[in-house]
């Protein structure tokens, strides 16, 4: 069992792994004899370890219930919090072995339990609204601290025009006895009324900062010479001064030019000629944030924690340290700089996702990428290039079907007041411990813009489970009475079967299988159905 804490006990961290209990009930009341709380009221995050199995396949897996964050006023609701936490754990459990895929729960491994020091949000003045509506009534008492005052005067005593003025519900202020009631009022009161790819490596206990520096250093080479480049007219050779001379158009927007606004648009990076264009759009590509990608193999998953910490110490006024997530403990990229200058750390396997010649045309100082990469995908013959485009359409397909209300959004903090103020809010989700004062902040976010073609995805799923089904019960069913279906997923199914001869049975619906992956000289080798890579 292991403990961190931050900012002065603000956030404690425990993981509780020796509690030996299979069966989910009798844990959850092991446990909770082993989670400490001293004080009230308090916010708790629990994240459950459980280990899955299959009893065919002898498989095991890890998967993790992670608790909604949840509010603990006295010691009184904590029986209540445990009850709502085994309740949901177990909900989940069930939802997990109702996927199809043979996994059963086989026990709780290990608890992760996250406590917040909690303060009520008090009542104040007047606080703008961050959308419009015509359904609440926010009165601006923008010089005092009565808000709870004017909001029970302004429904008991609605006005039929500017409902927000205080001057409104002045008449109505000695209707309410709020004799003895401090304003603002608490709430104990309320009852009572994102160049050149450089690739290099460290190892040791101090390979992290070796690196960091060493990016830095290649960061402030690069925005210098972006520095000095915009400074500097484009020098264009004859070919290059006869093409601009003679374009008519616009080579960003293809606009044709009107008087006076051809210019010549640059690389502020190379510092080389690029085309003719429109002083709009020279403009605009001035002003474009100039991102300059760091690329990490599975740094998603581990190596990005190991990073924010060192690039926070490079932090200043104007370059500042921002992420983009997926939850509290998956990162998809890193930010360091301005919102004109920036490094960017990316996953390299998830951005191969998007497509090997997306990379090659967002490196424009590197053309001959995306001609090779042109060249060598007609090749395709290897195991990686055949993962690739399954990849590739896997992306894709998740892509339409993604659950945009799982979304959240992260933000470091070294300011004790500033993680207070965040672990208020309602819409606080979790929280990751650096060292004693630094943390990053998961919250939900507050508001969801629906633009997946959700229609598109469940009709790819539909049609899926269709070919399975129709393969099963009008082929594999047909041939094999004796045959039992031990696990399926979207595009796979896993089959027992009692025969005599599995490879002589097999040539009967050869037809409906694809064996290009079997050794050219087995007997059912055929590249007869075998995938396309387009």
């Amino acid at each position: 069992m292991g403990s961190k804490k931050s900012f002065k006990d603000l956030i404690t961290e425990t993981t509780i792994d020796d509690i030996e209990e299979i069966n989910a009930t009798k844990y959850i009341n092991l446990l909770k004899d082993k989670i400490v709380i001293n004080q009230f009221p308090l916010k708790i995050k629990i994240i459950i370890t459980s280990e899955f199995t299959t009893p065919m396949a002898f498989d095991r897996i890890e998967s993790h219930y992670s608790h909604p964050v949840e509010v603990v006023l006295t010691q009184n609701n904590l029986s209540t919090f445990y009850n709502n936490l085994l309740d949901k754990f177990k909900a989940w459990v069930d939802k997990f072995q109702e996927r199809g895929s043979g996994f059963v729960f086989d026990g709780i491994k290990s608890v992760k339990v996250k406590l917040y020091k909690y303060e009520y949000q008090r009542a104040s003045s007047y606080i703008p609204l961050q959308f419009k509506s015509s359904n609440i009534i926010n009165v601006q008492n923008k010089k005092d601290n009565k808000c709870f005052l004017w909001s029970i005067l302004a429904s008991l005593f609605p006005a039929n025009k500017d409902k927000q003025r205080v001057t409104k519900y002045k008449e109505y202020e000695n209707e309410i006895n709020m004799k003895g009631i401090e304003y603002p009022v608490s709430i104990k009161d309320t009852p009572k009324k994102y160049i050149k790819p450089q690739y290099f490596s460290y190892v040791g206990d101090d390979a992290v900062e070796k690196y960091v520096e060493k990016v830095m250093k290649i960061y402030k080479e690069i925005t210098y010479k972006i520095y000095l480049n915009e400074k500097k007219k484009p020098i264009l050779n004859n070919h290059e001064e006869d093409e601009f001379q003679e374009a008519t158009g616009c080579y960003i927007c293809g606009e044709e030019f009107k008087e006076s606004e051809k210019v010549r648009e640059h690389n502020h990076l190379s510092g080389k000629y690029r085309g003719a264009a429109c002083q709009s759009c020279n403009t605009k590509e001035g002003k474009a944030t100039k991102l300059i990608p760091v690329f990490f193999h599975n740094g998603s998953n581990y190596d990005f924690h190991f990073l924010i910490e060192e690039l926070m110490k490079y932090e200043d006024e104007y370059n500042k340290v921002k992420l983009l997530s997926k939850n509290s403990e998956n990162y998809i990229s890193i930010d360091y700089g301005s919102n004109y200058k920036k490094l960017r750390f990316l996953d390299s396997y998830r951005f191969m996702l998007k497509g090997l010649s997306d990379i090659a045309k967002s490196m424009d100082e590197f053309p001959i990428l995306e001609k090779e990469f042109k060249e060598q995908r007609t090749k395709a013959k290897s195991d990686f290039e055949k993962d690739l485009w399954k990849l590739m359409n896997n992306s894709f397909y998740g892509k339409t079907l993604e659950n945009i209300r799982g979304r959240s959004e992260i933000k470091l903090f070294t300011d004790r007041e500033e993680v207070k103020k965040y672990i208020k809010k309602p819409n606080f989700k979790d929280s990751i411990i650096f060292n004693d004062n630094f943390v990053a902040i998961e919250n939900n976010v507050t508001s969801v813009k629906f633009n997946k073609p959700i229609y598109l995805g469940q009709a790819i799923l539909d049609y899926s489970k269709q070919l399975m089904y129709s393969f099963y019960y009008d082929v594999a069913n047909e041939l094999w009475e004796k045959n039992e279906l031990v696990a399926s997923d979207t595009d796979s199914m896993i089959l027992s079967v009692k025969t005599k001869d599995i490879y002589k049975d097999m040539e009967e619906i050869i037809d409906e299988l694809d064996t290009s992956g079997y050794p050219k000289d087995h007997p059912l080798y055929s590249e007869k159905n075998k995938k396309s890579n387009w």
